[in-house]
Formats: C-alpha cells, sequence, structure tokens
C-alpha cells in the first residue's frame, strides 16, 4: 500500500466496520484494483477492503490487475476510483489530492495538448470542484497552467472564462472556501500561547461578522448531499 496512491486523509472507522461484517457474513465485495508502478504493485483501489480482510485475518483477497503505468497515470486512476464510488470526497485535503492528481496526470489538456475549458475540468472531477474553483486552485497549486489558462482564447475552450459565464455569488463563495480553508490549516500550526489567543481573538471578530452575514438576508439551509 502506497501512500501516494491513496487521496483520502485515512481510513473511515464506519466505512471499514461495515467491510468487516460484510466479509463475516460472506457478502461478496468487488475485487481490489491494482497496478505496477516502477516494478512493484500498488493499490489503486480497495484500502478499506484490503484492511478489513486483514482484521479477519484472510491472508487473500480478489483483485483486478490494470498492468503497468507511471505514477502519475496511477495517481489519476487512484483518485478517479474514489470520485466514481465508495465514501464521498468531501474533506478539502482530499479534494486538493484528487485535484493535483487530476492535473499531474496532464488530463487537464485534451488529447492534442490543449487546455480543457473551467467547465470540461469541472464536469472530469465529476463536480467536486465547481467550474469558478477550477481557476482560483489551479492559480494556488499550478501557477504556470493557471497563467496559461488567462492568456489562453477566451471562449471557452481552454481559456478563463469572461462575460458573465459565473455569477459574482459563485465566485465570491469559492474564494470564501478557498481562503477560510486555508486560514484553518495555519491556525492549527499556531503552537505559541500568545499566538493562540491572538487567533482566538480573531476568530471572535470573524463571528461576529458572522452573525451580521446572518442577520443581513434570508439564508437556506446547505445540504452537501444534492
Amino acid at each position: 500500500l502506497d501512500k501516494r496512491f491513496q487521496v483520502r486523509a485515512g481510513l473511515d472507522g464506519g466505512h471499514l466496520k461495515r467491510c468487516i461484517a460484510s466479509l463475516r457474513v460472506g457478502k461478496a465485495m468487488d475485487p481490489v484494483v491494482v497496478a505496477t508502478v516502477d516494478g512493484v504493485l500498488v493499490c489503486l483501489d480497495g484500502w478499506h477492503r484490503i484492511e478489513a480482510h486483514r482484521r479477519i485475518k484472510r491472508t487473500w483477497i480478489e483483485a483486478v490487475d490494470r498492468g503497468p503505468m507511471s505514477s502519475q497515470q496511477a495517481g489519476w486512476e487512484a483518485a478517479k476510483a474514489n470520485l466514481s464510488h465508495g465514501l464521498p470526497i468531501r474533506k478539502r485535503v482530499e479534494r486538493r489530492a484528487v485535484f493535483e492528481q487530476y492535473v499531474n496526470a496532464n488530463q487537464h489538456r485534451c488529447a492534442d495538448g490543449k487546455l480543457k475549458s473551467a467547465r470540461a475540468m469541472a464536469a472530469d472531477l465529476c463536480g467536486m470542484v465547481s467550474d469558478p474553483t477550477v481557476p482560483v486552485w489551479m492559480e494556488k497549486l499550478f501557477p504556470e497552467v493557471h497563467e496559461e489558462m488567462r492568456s489562453g482564447p477566451a471562449n471557452g475552450k481552454g481559456g478563463l472564462p469572461t462575460g458573465n459565464s459565473f455569477s459574482s455569488d459563485e465566485v465570491h463563495l469559492d474564494r470564501f472556501r478557498a481562503a477560510l480553508g486555508e486560514a484553518l490549516e495555519h491556525m492549527q500550526r499556531i503552537s505559541d500561547p500568545e499566538g493562540r489567543g491572538e487567533a482566538m481573538a480573531c476568530l471572535g471578530d470573524f463571528q461576529a461578522g458572522a452573525k451580521e452575514f446572518e442577520a443581513a438576508g434570508p439564508i437556506k439551509p446547505y445540504d452537501p448531499w444534492a
């Protein structure tokens, strides 16, 4: 098991228990998917199933061998498998990992090497990243590709969208998500007690602003599964 090909932050305890229960009652499970990278057999899909087999001391598991692959191709195949089935990709760090695997495997380009549109990239990623989020993440993680998007044709075929392709609300919401996620990552790394105190004071200011936001207009409850 090579963590380079695991986009999830870790195993989900609930899902692992369900896999173990299924094995104990003899319920059939899909085979895991493996490939050979640099001469080593690696798992692309099925980490929970493998761990479930280990927990019940089962020494064999059914697998589908996809053959030799480059590390970039294997990374994207593993990420794509997690997008298409199993537990939803919800954590920011996991979504970022999938996005990185996608670009590293050159899936953001057409067969002729030209950049895909942000809308096409979002579709490839099964809606995990919205259209306006693609250039935001690209700017942060792959600035050279983002610059290529900026200088590309502004017709939805590789350049950044223009005009009213996205509403201002969509753009602001995606930038808010990105900024909040980054702020939380930095906050978790503060160890000095005085610095932690200042961080909590900043959170107090944020909460005050959030209350003003809540009172400023109607709010529809957000359903992440919708």
